[in-house]
């Protein structure tokens, strides 16, 4: 049974990442994710809501599940995850309030003000350019609406190219605002340690 269970687990990380301790970090992932839904619900959110870096779609599954009057579209540049989050969704019943598509956040295929939400959990260290991405979200995101990205530290800084330790909050703050965005919080998830969540209000 464990050498079974071994082997799963070696295809899951080959298949998706190739990285053996990526799965590790999913269980940690899903519970962030489950409260992120749940605060969405809570705040009302509804329309079109977009989700970058969607992976298997866990984030679209708990908004459609929590949020009434929602339709969430994943985005994500994986094959394979993309395949496994339209059996996931197909399994929830959910095909008629969750879409799933291959795109990559720095060339979004969406027209200007279209979602009243974007999301983005754990996926922005992995855009090519987070400040066209930045630019992108701002763009196809409705006037007054929000977007909110949620990511670890440790995967900002381990880009110094991009962001410096010194000048972290300040470096994303500018990028935010340099894209048109209105307002721009910066905080500690609590709980979670080394994760921040960007919020920001077009």
């Amino acid at each position: 049974m464990i050498c079974m269970n071994l082997k799963k687990y070696l295809e899951y990380t080959k298949r998706y990442t190739g990285d053996i301790l990526w799965p590790l970090t999913v269980f940690r992932r899903r519970w962030l994710i489950k409260q992120t839904a749940i605060e969405a619900a809570q705040i009302s959110v509804k329309g079109w809501i977009l989700d970058i870096g969607t992976g298997p779609a866990y984030l679209p599954i708990e908004l459609a599940k929590n949020c009434k009057n929602v339709h969430v579209v994943g985005i994500d540049i994986s094959q394979a995850l993309l395949d496994d989050a339209n059996k996931k969704i197909s399994k929830n019943k959910l095909t008629n309030t969750v879409s799933i598509l291959k795109a990559k956040a720095e060339l979004l295929p969406f027209a200007d003000n279209t979602f009243e939400t974007v999301q983005s959990t754990f996926s922005f260290h992995q855009w090519q350019n987070q400040s066209d991405g930045i630019m992108e979200v701002h763009r196809v995101l409705k006037p007054d609406c929000q977007a909110v990205i949620v990511v670890g530290k440790q995967y900002l800084l381990g880009n110094p190219k991009i962001f410096s330790k010194k000048s972290l909050f300040s470096e994303i703050d500018n990028m935010c605002f340099k894209a048109g965005f209105k307002k721009v919080e910066i905080t500690n998830i609590k709980n979670v340690n080394g994760c921040l969540r960007i919020l920001m209000t077009k």
